[in-house]
């Protein structure tokens, strides 16, 4: 008799919990007001619970929830906390309507599944009535025409911005311009170094005799050693009779040679060494030293004799009259 009314008074006690507990799982929707003016917004707070550790299924919203009731804006999904064994999702939309009349806000499925059900549990919110009045207007007066626009006067505050943006863009331009002309103007502290060019022959000697001291033949780079010896006859056949020689094969340059009118051991001196150079770098010849040295020495007559000659300096007017000065006093 005594266990009976124990297990009694036990469940009258548990039965509030579970009432609770059931009461709290499920969805709501509610509205912040059902009548509206045409293009006034309302919110729909959609409210789901459901057990903790279930997977919810949750509506995908488009641009409108009816026909003619728009979704202007979505707010992201809250995650509500757990309550009694019970987690939740909230969501509000932000609705309005560009028509008069009465709407219905559709019902809106939700659903969850726990772990081992065969199936999702659906649960569907009630439909929601939406009112939507024109703005009554006063029939019984007259007519009359929109005003224009009133012109609000300028205040300080947004003069002072204006004027300062104006300021400093003075100030800047000033800046850049001041500067501009100084640097214009500017000298440098260090005077610009000039190049000095040597005659085309003084240039060519001096790099042959680089040539020279570098000894790459001696080091087993004869081909680089024809290669300098060769570029710096081109160069200096450009700069003393303007022949394009960087651009032309031996034969070529000696073509252009021929017409200079050179005397014929000169001109065979360069022949000489650009034919055994074109040995070397095309068929892969190895030239004995004698050759090498010979080769270099060919380069550096033919500019010798190949250079402009020297104009003898006019007499002075003093130097003119020195010896006769001379034979007077004698």
């Amino acid at each position: 008799m005594v266990k009976t009314l124990f297990k009694y008074v036990l469940i009258l006690l548990t039965f509030p919990l579970a009432v609770q507990a059931y009461a709290q799982q499920g969805v709501s929707a509610s509205v912040d007001t059902t009548h509206l003016i045409i293009g006034q917004q309302t919110h729909l707070t959609l409210t789901f619970r459901f057990p903790e550790g279930a997977r919810a299924g949750w509506p995908q919203w488009g641009d409108t929830l009816t026909g003619a009731i728009d979704i202007v804006k979505r707010s992201k999904l809250d995650t509500l906390p757990a309550e009694n064994g019970l987690v939740g999702l909230r969501q509000v939309l932000t609705l309005t309507v560009f028509d008069s009349g009465q709407f219905w806000v559709p019902p809106i499925q939700v659903g969850y599944m726990r772990e081992n059900d065969t199936a999702p549990t659906l649960l569907v919110t009630n439909a929601i009535p939406l009112y939507v009045n024109t703005v009554e207007v006063d029939t019984t007066q007259a007519f009359r025409d929109i005003k224009e626009p009133v012109k609000a006067p300028v205040t300080i505050g947004e003069v002072i911005p204006w004027a300062l943006g104006g300021l400093v863009a003075a100030i800047l331009i000033t800046v850049i311009v001041w500067v501009v002309r100084q640097r214009l103007r500017k000298e440098s502290i260090i005077p610009e170094r000039r190049k000095v060019v040597l005659p085309a022959d003084v240039e060519a000697l001096q790099r042959l005799d680089a040539l020279r001291l570098k000894k790459l033949w001696q080091a087993g780079e004869v081909k680089f050693y024809y290669t300098e010896l060769t570029d710096i006859v081109r160069v200096y056949l450009e700069r003393r009779f303007a022949i394009q020689a960087a651009e032309m094969t031996s034969a070529e340059i000696m073509d252009s040679v021929q017409h200079l009118k050179l005397h014929p051991s000169t001109t065979q001196l360069l022949d000489n060494m650009l034919q055994l150079a074109d040995l070397v770098k095309f068929a892969r010849m190895q030239p004995l030293p004698l050759e090498n040295d010979t080769a270099l020495n060919h380069a550096v007559d033919f500019v010798k004799e190949t250079r402009p000659v020297a104009q003898p300096q006019p007499a002075t007017e003093a130097e003119n009259q020195q010896p006769s000065n001379q034979l007077q006093e004698s």
